[in-house]
């Protein structure tokens, strides 16, 4: 199924923080999350390669992932798409994931977020993934 995205001309709008920091309590963004019937969850960050996560994003990832879900994953993948071009997430490398209270380094498999999902997917016989 594809979706397109239902409000085009707010589509790259950026939603500022300015004016809302509070020492070290602060927004922050995340760029995907996923829940299935309420018992798995997907949250996760796009940073392009080289850039590194922010410890406030790291925290909410933790602490959504830390709730009793069934099964719960934060995953953090990179691109190197020029800026200016769309990202696709389902073409991106994934850097680490967030499972069972442990980051895990995943660079060197070199696989896709697609791929993961597709892992998962078959792993956890979840077919709304």
């Amino acid at each position: 199924m594809k979706r397109t995205i239902k409000n085009i001309e707010r589509y790259d709008q950026r939603l500022l923080f300015a004016g809302l920091e509070n020492k070290k309590c602060s927004y922050t963004d995340i760029d995907f999350i996923q829940e299935i019937d309420n018992h798995t969850l997907i949250v996760g960050e796009n940073k392009v390669k080289g850039t590194k996560l922010t410890i406030g994003q790291q925290i909410l990832i933790e602490r959504l992932c830390d709730k009793q879900w069934k099964h719960s994953f934060g995953v953090v993948v990179e691109h190197e798409v020029p800026a200016g071009e769309d990202v696709y997430l389902i073409d991106t490398i994934v850097r680490k994931i967030y499972v069972d209270n442990v980051w895990r380094d995943y660079r060197d498999k070199n696989i896709t977020y697609g791929e993961f999902i597709n892992t998962l997917r078959e792993k956890l016989k979840v077919k709304k993934l």
